[in-house]
């Protein structure tokens, strides 16, 4: 979680704001798949530890949105379901590589 946070401030920096979420989400997405279940224990609402972790991640991903247009009318909690629901489904289908990157660019751009 430290480097998906950290990875996320680096992000801060990047010339484009929609490009530099749509990187960090990619990245929880990612990160989402290889917690093996993980997700969804975090996402019905786990004990503390997890609360912590969830809590640095979901400020990370807020500094990131507050640069885009989006600011003010996306929720971060929603953006952080939508990528661990792709983690999620990306763990089910081990065989299909580019399912994070495909659905992740349906939800960003619609196609």
């Amino acid at each position: 979680m430290a480097a998906l946070c950290a990875h996320g401030r680096e992000l801060t920096g990047h010339p484009s704001p929609g490009e530099a979420l749509h990187l960090w989400l990619r990245a929880v997405a990612v990160h989402a798949t290889a917690m093996r279940g993980l997700v969804a224990v975090e996402m019905a609402g786990a004990g503390p530890a997890l609360a912590a972790c969830h809590a640095q991640i979901e400020a990370t991903g807020a500094a990131l949105l507050a640069r885009t247009r989006h600011a003010g009318t996306t929720r971060i909690a929603d953006l952080l379901t939508l990528a661990n629901a792709i983690g999620w489904a990306a763990e089910q289908s081990p065989g299909d590589p580019g399912l994070v990157d495909r659905l992740l660019a349906l939800v960003i751009t619609g196609e």
